[in-house]
């Protein structure tokens, strides 16, 4: 059943909680670690940012391997690439610990761990160095962002197999009905000459509109309020309005444009259809920054072209066989309709696709020695282990963020933002817009591992982005992706729902009844009897059966968000996440909506007094050039940034609840080897150039991986510094002698622990 705590509905359910509080303590006990009453909880969050992320994760996870602090870690957040780096960490510990075995003392990614022997299992060969992991994110890096030679021949091959099955169930329906239109006697024309003047009436009516707002505007004829009451109703229905334009001049041109290709109608139909998509696919599938025009004329051309195919295709078969024209159009819709029910979307998209590689990449099989992946009932393949069964009692909880598509909430918060952060875990998953479920039960406990870091760690999908800054925010462009499933989203019950939880989820389920919207427009009565009997009616909202959830860093990139719902009393926050200007936007934004939600107010704390306003408690962390410096690079003081978080606002500061903050930030400083400082000459953009707008290389990721480890252990070296952060708050959740004893002081032992 989903639970929601009833008073703040932006808490965490505590049956929940106390059963991630039991796994720890269990854990705990068996790594012989003092009791959570000891040693309050720690998080590590991972953010996204592609391969680069991974590749620094990875990094700063091997310093922290190198002393005795991963083994106090207790939360793994995950979002997007920080999510590849933890897809290795908790596959590594499901498949080397479980409740039965005792637990060793192996760290995963340590200089002589079990990965590191495992590193020579990759597809090109033996690593050159037993601690070198590195190579598996190298080989992902090359076959996450291929050469542009191989690149389009891979990516036409992959986007023509997944619409292939799309355009054929689509295709179809069309086809019926358009040909069901065309066989009834003196119908057709007549009505698609109304829809024609329909569309006309529809754009004069649009054209009067502006131009009486205009004109009023202009000359001040009529007041304030009439004139807002105008732009708000024109805001309301103008997108109404141009849909069915646009809806009913498709249609009605449909027979013209027919009758002006008479030469080869069909060919060229095909042809407008296959720019279209592979266009609209090639480019939301790139990660790259493309025109909004672009977009919207690729999603009309493979509209459009998918419209004129079919009508080609109905009126050449009514022109054939005109007396069985209408058993065939028949014959098209039932075997439609026989695809969509028995086709399982997520096989046939694009995210199976993209699952498919990252479990290949970064979900080896430890157990083989060759590096083949040898199921057995013990450790099956990632894509038939259940979420359920994670993690192993060695290893962190893992937390999956991912995005929860609202954009119809009637809520204005939620609606703005485009979503809400939803988690995979073992024991729960759901959001505080849906409420959660337990993990068993829902989707009838069919989620699983591989799904799960699939669905965190896409790329742009439809509907993704806040407000209308994403270009797959528009009703056109989300609408196309949708119909011919070419986007990284996953469709999935609502846990809202318990008493509908498919295992499967079709054409009926997710993509005719989202994409079309079907029951919105209806009437009250119509929609009850129809539209909530199906599960439609509610479009991307929290109260839909069916919803779609996006890749994690769309609503959280540094997947610190969770943590902070939980308490904890230290998070770690990896941020790898596109920052060129060092503007620190991901992490303003994620302490923004802390804020909001759960009322929790996060504070850094700098030692450089003399930076920009703006950049409170940041300012250490921006490179600068440095006074009569010789060299043309600019420096940061330091990587890393500590701060506090208020779980108590409304208290004084001397009685409210404080958390620790550890920021990581790739950054080059003075204190860094000269090996990346020497790379930096040969790279300019480093460490902040896009993994995305060209193939991320071997030299890439060493340098990435060397550049999070070198700066986490300079944080670990200055850690003293926390110390007058620490007596300025009385009520810090951790205290220092608490903190010597995590990150390696030997001064500290369970002899002595202090509560």
């Amino acid at each position: 059943m989903p639970t929601a705590t009833p008073n703040d509905p932006h808490a965490f359910p505590n049956c929940f909680r106390h059963k991630e509080s039991g796994y720890i303590q269990r854990r705990r006990t068996k790594l012989k670690l003092p009791d959570t009453n000891t040693l309050p909880e720690i998080g590590l969050a991972l953010s996204g940012g592609g391969i680069r992320s991974a590749c620094f994760s990875l990094g700063v996870i091997k310093s922290l391997t190198r002393g005795t602090a991963f083994k106090h870690i207790d939360f793994i957040s995950t979002a997007e690439g920080g999510g590849y780096t933890g897809s290795i960490i908790s596959w590594y510990y499901k498949q080397t610990q479980s409740a039965e075995e005792p637990i060793t003392e192996e760290e995963p990614i340590a200089e002589e761990g079990p990965l590191a022997e495992k590193a020579s299992a990759v597809p090109n060969g033996p690593a050159k160095h037993i601690d070198d992991w590195e190579e598996k994110l190298r080989c992902g890096a090359r076959s996450l962002t291929p050469s542009q030679s191989n690149q389009n021949i891979n990516r036409f091959i992959t986007i023509t197999k997944v619409m292939a099955s799309n355009l054929l169930v689509w295709g179809l329906v069309a086809s019926g009905l358009l040909l069901l239109l065309i066989s009834l006697p003196n119908q057709p024309m007549r009505l698609l000459n109304g829809l024609l003047f329909l569309a006309i009436l529809l754009s004069g009516a649009l054209a009067s509109y502006i131009t009486y707002y205009s004109l009023a505007n202009q000359f001040k004829v009529a007041g304030p309020k009439h004139l807002s009451r105008l732009k708000a109703y024109f805001r309301i229905y103008s997108r109404r309005a141009v849909s069915l334009l646009i809806f009913c001049t498709s249609l009605g041109t449909l027979p013209y444009i027919h009758q002006v290709l008479f030469i080869a109608p069909e060919q060229f139909a095909i042809a407008i259809l296959f720019v279209g998509a592979y266009g609209l696919a090639n480019s939301t599938l790139n990660e790259q920054t493309t025109a909004h025009w672009k977009l919207l004329c690729y999603s009309t051309l493979t509209l459009y072209g998918l419209l004129l195919s079919t009508y080609s295709l109905a009126h050449y078969i009514y022109s054939q066989v005109p007396n069985i024209s209408l058993i065939i159009a028949l014959a098209f819709l039932v075997t439609a309709c026989a695809l969509a029910w028995l086709c399982h979307t997520r096989n046939v998209s694009m995210a199976r696709h993209y699952q498919d590689r990252l479990m290949a990449l970064f979900t080896p099989d430890l157990n083989s020695s060759n590096g083949k992946r040898v199921s057995s009932n013990r450790n099956p393949p990632p894509d038939r282990t259940l979420l359920k069964e994670f993690p192993g009692l060695g290893g962190p909880y893992p937390l999956i963020n991912c995005n929860l598509v609202l954009v119809d909430s009637r809520d204005k918060t939620l609606h703005t933002r485009g979503g809400a952060n939803f988690i995979y875990s073992p024991y729960a998953c759901g959001s505080s817009a849906t409420g959660w479920a337990d993990t068993d039960t829902y989707m009838q406990g069919s989620i699983t591992y591989a799904s799960a870091m699939a669905t965190s760690g896409g790329p742009e999908d439809s509907n993704a982005g806040c407000a209308n800054l994403s270009t797959s925010r528009s009703r056109l462009i989300s609408f196309t992706l949708r119909l011919l499933n070419i986007r990284l989203a996953t469709w999935s019950s609502n846990p809202a729902t318990p008493h509908y939880q498919p295992k499967l989820i079709n054409h009926y389920t997710s993509s005719l009844t989202k994409a079309l919207r079907l029951g919105k427009g209806l009437g009250k009565s119509l929609e009850k009897s129809i539209g909530k009997g199906i599960g439609i009616g509610k479009g991307f909202s929290e109260q839909a059966r069916i919803i779609e959830l996006t890749s994690g860093g769309r609503f959280s990139n540094l997947a610190m968000y969770e943590l902070a719902r939980r308490k904890l009393a230290v998070i770690i926050i990896c941020d790898a996440s596109p920052d060129p200007t060092y503007k620190f936007s991901s992490f303003r934004a994620n302490c923004d909506r802390i804020r909001k939600d759960f009322n929790y107010v996060i504070h850094m704390h700098s030692n450089d007094q003399y930076g920009p306003h703006n950049y409170s408690g940041f300012s250490d962390l921006i490179p600068r050039k440095e006074p009569r410096a010789v060299h043309q690079h600019k420096f940061a003081q330091k990587g890393h940034a500590f701060g506090v978080i208020n779980y108590e606002p409304h208290k004084p500061k001397e009685k409210a609840l404080h958390g620790l903050v550890i920021y990581l930030k790739p950054t080059l400083t003075r204190e860094l080897s000269s090996d990346l400082q020497h790379y930096k000459d040969h790279h300019p953009c480093f460490p902040q150039a896009n993994p995305v707008r060209r193939p991320f290389n071997d030299k890439q990721v060493t340098a990435h991986s060397a550049l999070g480890a070198e700066i986490t252990q300079l944080m670990l070296n200055n850690i003293a510094e926390i110390k007058p952060i620490i007596d300025q708050y009385p009520n810090m959740m951790i205290n220092e002698r608490q903190l010597n004893f995590i990150f390696g002081n030997d001064n500290y032992s369970r002899d002595n622990e202090v509560a």
